[in-house]
């Protein structure tokens, strides 16, 4: 298994297994998000599948996330988090801006690795 974005999502799936076994919420949807964005980014836009003969609507294989994208994709999700929790936290909800750091947290984890 050379495909960098299947081996991080068995990494992620072995992760979430402990993560719910263990009952930390906070791991537990950061890994669900990382799989969802994971997934999102292989998807084939509906475009692509009718220029290749595909109604939209059957079944396509899924793009090749190559590491640096996989990389990228990572690097964005701990950002987007990062921000989120500034926002959070200067509308004074500080509960939700520690759950995003924490979640951001996780999400560096996987980076580089």
């Amino acid at each position: 298994m050379t495909d960098p974005a299947k081996m991080m999502k068995a990494r992620l799936r072995a992760d979430l297994k402990i993560a719910m076994q263990a009952k930390h919420a906070a791991e537990t949807q950061a890994i669900r998000n990382l799989l969802a964005a994971i997934d999102n980014a292989e998807a084939v836009p509906i475009a692509e599948q009718r220029g290749n003969g595909g109604d939209g609507a059957t079944e396509m294989p899924r793009m090749a996330l190559s590491d640096a994208e996989l990389q990228a994709l990572l690097l964005r999700e701990a950002g987007d988090r990062a921000k989120a929790a500034d926002e959070m936290q200067r509308l004074g909800c500080d509960d939700r801006a520690e759950m995003l750091r924490v979640e951001g947290g996780i999400v560096t984890r996987y980076i580089g690795g």
